[in-house]
């Protein structure tokens, strides 16, 4: 069920209106709800809403009038006029005691906001709890014209004389307000990432996750989830139901994903709102490029804003391509339904923080790495820990332009024993005769904890003992 279907079934249970937004604000009582408009509509040039999207407001004078005697009531708008070609009249409003008259006296026309009734006491008493109702549709009151989304509010002040009502003097016998039109975000639209990055492991060099959804494998995992909806108790400008995602998106609506794509299998949207991750019904993305995933979400509901529940954002890995650390951003770039008044091209997420994926174990970048004619160029690593520690991945990069370099020759997974330092040596992980520059970084991933492994890079002549000794960057194994 739509949350339109769901308007109209409640209001028909009611007995009232289909039109979701036909409420009372009582604005002496100081109750009842405003009608909230999406915020998104299209209000730079004003827009023009009739009273059956609105609602109406209601007052009891808490006065006491004797038969043959009048009392004025200045309503007043703000926010809002009346609309070109409107104007205001008697049955502007209207009151639930038969022996009292409503007369318009003036005001109310087009472009204005304020007009003066007479409410008179004909064959029997004005009472206190009298009810007065003010309409605000074009078959009783009129249509207004609103210039901003700051929302509308109605005033009533109720004088014993006209020419008071005329000047708005403050000599006003009661004086009551409320906001009969407000305006809200019409579309939910929003991620929520995981508590915790998905982590990549080091034991099978970053190919698989530690956990996953085993039900896909732990090439899989739950990035965050997507929630793209409308927000209750919002109306459609035009109809005054409940705004849905219809009214205010096109099919051609799109979510975008930015992060590391590299080692990516797959990208898709489950929709079940269970916590895990299933192809079953899924949206399938499309991986541009190793940095950007799309989803043609178009205007389907994804999780339920009434529930508080996400569709699943979902990476699966290749499994064979070690999977980078990533923060991954969404953005949500809406277009317009045809003929909508509607402006959601910045609607939702805007490189917004999805979730991310990170490695575990230890990571160890050198500053820069030298080919210089008579020297000796290597790493040297200790391993304080009581078990054996593998390095699983090797990593060359241009310190300038961040690019990956050559092809490491060292074989892998190469171990660093318990209790003791190894040295590697530049020569067995990159032919020095075809390095291209001196001016390489080295990455190297390691299987361990960040307090047993530590490296340096050294730089030794080999006729002398003069050296360059430069402690590895020690990096976090997340983004």
């Amino acid at each position: 069920m739509t949350k339109r279907t769901l308007a109209l079934a409640v209001a028909s249970a009611l007995g009232v209106s289909s039109t979701a937004a036909m409420a009372i604000v009582d604005l002496s009582g100081g109750t009842g709800d405003p009608i909230y408009y999406p915020s998104e509509v299209n209000i730079e040039n004003g827009i023009t809403v009739d009273g059956s999207t609105t609602g109406d407001a209601e007052f009891t004078p808490k006065y006491n009038l004797q038969a043959g005697n009048s009392i004025w009531a200045l309503v007043e708008l703000s926010g809002a006029v009346i609309a070109t070609g409107d104007q205001w009249d008697t049955g502007a409003i209207s009151t639930n005691n038969s022996n009292v008259s409503v007369i318009f006296t003036e005001g109310g026309g087009a472009g204005e906001s304020s007009a003066i009734f007479q409410l008179k006491a004909d064959s029997g008493n004005l009472t206190a709890s009298d009810t007065f109702t003010l309409y605000f549709n074009s078959s009783n009151g009129s249509q207004m014209s609103i210039a901003s989304a700051s929302g509308v509010t109605a005033r009533v002040r109720l004088y014993n004389d006209p020419t008071s009502a005329q000047l708005k003097n403050d000599n006003n016998v009661r004086d009551y307000s409320g906001q009969i039109i407000g305006f809200k975000n019409g579309v939910t639209a929003m991620v929520k990432p995981n508590g915790s990055a998905s982590t990549a492991s080091v034991d099978t060099n970053f190919t698989t996750f530690v956990t996953g959804d085993q039900a896909g494998g732990v090439s899989q995992t739950d990035l965050g989830g997507i929630l793209f909806d409308t927000t209750t108790g919002v109306v459609d400008i035009s109809t005054g139901a409940q705004v849905e995602l219809t009214d205010m998106f096109d099919t051609s609506t799109t979510l975008t994903l930015e992060g590391d794509f590299s080692a990516a299998d797959s990208v898709y949207i489950d929709p079940t709102q269970d916590g895990s991750c299933s192809t079953v019904g899924a949206l399938m993305g499309t991986i541009v490029d190793d940095g950007t995933a799309t989803f043609a979400i178009g205007n389907t509901m994804l999780g339920d804003e009434n529930a508080g529940t996400y569709a699943e954002l979902c990476f699966v890995g290749d499994g064979a391509t070690p999977m980078d650390a990533s923060e991954y951003t969404a953005t949500l770039d809406g277009v317009a339904a045809p003929g909508s008044q509607y402006n959601v091209g910045n609607a939702g997420p805007q490189g917004e923080y999805a979730g991310a994926i990170d490695r575990d174990g230890v990571v160890l970048r050198s500053g820069f790495v030298s080919k210089a004619y008579l020297r000796v160029s290597r790493f040297i690593f200790g391993n304080s820990g009581v078990n054996d520690a593998e390095i699983t991945d090797i990593r060359l990069y241009d310190n300038e332009t961040g690019t990956p370099g050559t092809t490491i020759l060292l074989p892998l997974p190469h171990v660093l024993p318990a209790g003791a330092r190894t040295a590697i040596d530049m020569t067995s992980l990159i032919d020095i005769n075809t390095m291209p520059k001196q001016n390489l970084m080295v990455e190297f991933s390691i299987g361990s904890t960040n307090d047993k492994i530590f490296g340096t890079y050294q730089l030794l002549l080999q006729d002398s003992l003069v050296q360059t000794v430069v402690p590895l960057e020690r990096l976090p194994s997340s983004f």
